[in-house]
């Protein structure tokens, strides 16, 4: 019996290391096409609750969202959020420091020398004096007067315009009220003209002399404010004021009232009330009163032109 030998065994050669990969090679020289992946849409990586939320559904993508989160933190960085009631002084401080480098936006003052800071912020002068006022020139000015507006306009905290705004207010409203003044004076004068004639002047000057007289030292205020006023202008005052200047002259003790003035009267006047004289028999004149006979004397005069 013959012994057969056994077949060898044999063994795949094993492929170098050298060679590249086949589908790579392929793929390399463009033979096969890359395998597309499909994007993972970046909600599914989120929780239930924050995938739901309807600010997160309007992103369409990673991108998206991050820039909208970049965009807002720039934005939050740059604003003013007002404090809250517990907010620390600290906080508050900040706030009202970051607010004044904000153009156009003033806090509101509560000192005064906040209040004083606020008014020349908005234009008053350092000082009531440098107010610059603006009027057309030949406007009478009484300076007493304009330095009390500008201390209540400096006060006030009004600027220049404000202050020119008051005082050419109160210019015109001066200026009005003297123009009706003098039309009530021309009204009057016309009137009293009607009924004086040529006395006019001389009845007026009587008038004012009786005003004067009877005011004395004591109401020349009121003096000064009757004759300028429309009541000084009324014709019924002003014939009472004239009459009135006729008895101060003849019962006076005064010899320096009526000393060069007769009243005003014309010759006709005057013998009328040289008759009311006479045919009252209790007149100081018929007692000789000096001054009941030196006033006899101007009628006279009146009377006959002497």
């Amino acid at each position: 019996m013959t012994q057969q030998s056994a077949a060898p065994t044999t063994y795949d050669e094993p492929q170098s290391t050298d060679q590249p990969n086949q589908q790579h090679q392929e793929y390399m020289e463009g033979k096969v096409a890359p395998q597309e992946t499909q994007p993972t849409d970046f909600k599914s990586l989120l929780s239930e609750n924050l995938r739901e939320d309807p600010s997160i559904q309007k992103f369409k993508d990673l991108d998206s969202m991050a820039k909208s989160y970049i965009e807002s933190q720039k934005y939050i960085s740059q604003s003013l959020s007002i404090p809250t009631g517990d907010a620390s002084d600290e906080q508050i401080n900040d706030f009202y420091q970051k607010l004044d480098t904000v153009p156009g936006v003033i806090k509101v003052p509560q000192t005064d020398d906040e209040w004083g800071k606020f008014y020349n912020e908005l234009g008053r002068p350092q000082t009531p004096d440098e107010y610059q006022l603006n009027v057309p020139e030949g406007v009478p000015l009484d300076p007493e007067l304009l330095h009390n507006y500008a201390e209540t306009a400096w006060q006030a905290g009004l600027n220049h315009n404000q202050f020119n705004a008051l005082v050419q207010t109160n210019l015109q409203k001066t200026q009005a009220e003297q123009q009706r003044i003098m039309e009530r004076r021309e009204q009057a004068a016309q009137a009293l003209q009607g009924d004086w004639g040529d006395q006019l002047p001389n009845k007026i000057q009587a008038a004012k002399a009786a005003a004067e007289q009877l005011a004395g030292d004591k109401y020349r205020d009121a003096y000064e404010e009757l004759i300028n006023s429309d009541i000084g202008n009324n014709p019924i005052v002003a014939k009472a004021l004239s009459m009135s200047w006729e008895v101060l002259q003849e019962n006076s003790t005064n010899p320096n009232i009526g000393r060069s003035m007769s009243g005003g009267m014309t010759p006709e006047e005057a013998l009328q009330r040289i008759g009311e004289i006479r045919s009252n028999p209790d007149h100081p004149y018929h007692k000789s009163e000096p001054n009941a006979v030196k006033y006899m004397e101007k009628l006279y005069k009146s009377a006959y032109q002497e």
